[in-house]
């Protein structure tokens, strides 16, 4: 059996290896310190590279200190770390250590230290992090421990940032460009397969993103933003996504924010666990954001992004994000927001934003490649004869809600009553002022008693015998005073109806919740039940209803 054969000055007493239990030959030893999940998130691009190297062993430590770190160490040894207590991380020598962040802690780490952004660059400006108006990370305060530099190599985004870094450590500065969005870019041919695993089908994917803070897009629009979205957004095109920073999850819980957006996530919001962001935005189709790093990724995509927040207060002046920043365009949360990103979508041209990506993000193609050389460069390790393995983003995961029962619907026909329009908005955050002129239809399934009183059409949607639809139709209407019209899916195909007016019953074919919006339409607008087909466009795609 191999056994470790150990060359740096660490040695085996000191990490407590128990080398009768190696297997492979470790000649390096790497500690990834980590403060917050943010800094892990970052890391980790590197890890499926270095784990392919079987010299490395890769240890990880969990710097005190963060309000945002809560859980952090236990929820590293539940993905397989091994996690080191901070004094015992101080005790040994380190062939390497990478870190996605800078503080004055990082100087008691024996080994040459190697830090790279956890976001966009640095851009960010924090009084309490820098000391100074210094972006976060590039600070004399950060970087400097009893007067001296002492980060071995400073990775940069883009060249540009040198200039804005503390004079003392410039020297140390590499640009190693941006991993992730390397990532996304190769990533996008993937957009397919990610809307179909968020069962958006056909469906525009309209993704809100939040950093965190007093100046976020969450902090300033508050619930009212994604309330009016799923409110003004017809469910059956659009589809609303939210990607929440790191810090807003383990600032408070996911039981808080589950708790805060429960009439929206039940009303079809896509609450994307932090841990696969990346997915959502490679197969979005607009980007409603604030000044965080999804929204400079975004507008690198050649997405069209929406700012719902103002943070150029929390931004770098001298910083090409800031200026991204004051150039793009804002929603206007007071007005309409339907036609707002419809314009924004339609008018879409990406080559505005290119002399601004080009000076945020630097060697476009090989952040993965340049950020390795470096680290290899520490570690004394020859690169890889081939080429760091690109890898594509993780299929998101869905904090999901309850099913939508109920729904506000708009029908639409022309003069003749032949074709037309279906719209579906969620009834639980839409009203009457949302969808002027709608009525309430309600699946069968439906348990809100408040609800079931106020809907006017209620659909059971589960095919049933003939003798069976009509006997719950009949009670439906006996027990829903306000119900004006029930109707019935059928186990041969096509459904039955029933106004409550009425002592006789319609037969229909076509989809039965589709079948009783534009039978009830027809209705009200004075033109007959029978027999008939109508048209109707829901979703982008066409319905006909044959009511014979």
């Amino acid at each position: 059996m191999a056994v470790s054969v150990l060359t740096s000055t660490f040695t085996f007493n000191q990490v407590n290896r128990d080398m009768e239990k190696e297997t492979r030959e470790v000649t390096k030893h790497l500690l990834i310190v980590v403060r917050t999940y943010t800094s892990l998130d970052r890391v980790r691009e590197l890890l499926h590279v270095l784990r392919a190297e079987s010299g490395i062993a890769i240890k990880f430590v969990v710097e005190p200190g963060s309000k945002f770190s809560r859980a952090l160490a236990r929820y590293l040894e539940a993905e397989g770390a091994h996690v080191l207590t901070w004094q015992e991380a101080r005790q040994h020598t380190w062939d390497a250590v990478l870190a996605a962040y800078i503080t004055k802690r990082l100087a008691k780490i024996r080994g040459p230290l190697f830090v790279i952004p956890h976001g966009v660059g640095y851009n960010r400006r924090r009084f309490a992090s820098t000391r100074d108006d210094s972006s976060v990370g590039l600070s004399r305060y950060e970087h400097t421990y009893q007067g001296r530099a002492f980060a071995t190599r400073i990775g940069l985004s883009h060249e540009e940032q040198r200039s804005r870094l503390f004079e003392g450590a410039r020297d140390r500065a590499v640009v190693i460009g941006d991993p992730v969005l390397d990532k996304l870019v190769a990533s996008v041919v993937l957009a397919p397969q990610i809307r179909q695993s968020l069962k958006a089908g056909s469906r525009r994917l309209i993704v809100f993103s939040s950093t965190w803070g007093r100046c976020s897009a969450l902090r300033s629009a508050q619930r009212d933003l994604i309330r009016h979205l799923l409110a003004q957004l017809p469910a059956d095109e659009y589809v609303v996504a939210m990607l929440l920073h790191p810090n807003v999850w383990h600032g408070e819980s996911e039981v808080e924010i589950r708790s805060q957006l429960a009439d929206e996530i039940d009303s079809g919001l896509l609450l994307i666990d932090h841990n696969t962001w990346q997915a959502p935005l490679v197969a979005a189709h607009l980007v409603i954001g604030d000044h965080g790093s999804v929204t400079a990724y975004a507008v690198a995509l050649g997405l069209p992004v929406l700012l719902a927040a103002d943070g150029a207060t929390e931004l770098d002046p001298g910083s090409p994000v800031h200026d991204l920043h004051t150039a793009l365009p804002h929603l206007c949360t007071r007005s309409e927001l339907r036609s707002q990103i419809e314009q924004a979508i339609d008018n879409h041209d990406p080559t505005l934003w290119k002399p601004y990506t080009t000076e945020i993000f630097g060697l476009p193609g090989e952040g993965l490649k340049a950020t390795l050389a470096v680290l290899f460069e520490l570690m004394k390790l020859p690169m890889p004869a081939r080429p760091p393995r690109p890898k594509p983003v993780r299929l998101p995961e869905v904090k999901k809600g309850q099913e939508i029962t109920s729904y506000r619907v708009s029908v639409q026909l022309d003069q003749d009553c032949a074709n037309g329009t279906v719209e579906r908005y969620p009834e639980l955050v839409s009203t009457a002022d949302d969808v002027p002129g709608s009525v309430i239809v309600s699946c069968h399934r439906e348990v809100d008693q408040t609800v079931k009183d106020n809907a006017e059409i209620f659909v059971r949607d589960d095919p049933i015998p003939v003798e069976e639809a009509e006997h719950w139709i009949r009670a439906c209407l006996a027990d829903c005073p306000g119900t004006a019209l029930s109707a019935a899916a059928l186990t041969g195909g096509g459904c039955v109806l029933m106004f409550r007016e009425d002592t006789c019953f319609i037969t229909a074919r076509g989809d039965p919740f589709v079948v009783a919006a534009v039978v009830y339409q027809r209705r009200i607008s004075g033109c007959p039940d029978t027999p008939v087909e109508v048209v109707v466009t829901m979703g982008g795609w066409p319905h006909t209803v044959v009511v014979t």
